[in-house]
């Protein structure tokens, strides 16, 4: 029954609010991954 629920916002949400909850770890990863790439920039740069 969760899994239903779960599918049938999709038709009734507002497009805007779920293409933020479905972006943000996307998101959130590829900020990580930018800060960990230039962290290694700044540790070789020694």
């Amino acid at each position: 029954m969760e899994i239903q629920s779960k599918s049938g916002r999709m038709g009734q949400e507002p497009i805007i609010k779920l293409l933020f909850r479905l972006s943000a770890p996307a998101i959130v990863g590829m900020i990580i991954q930018a800060m960990y790439n230039i962290w290694g920039l700044l540790v070789l740069q020694r």
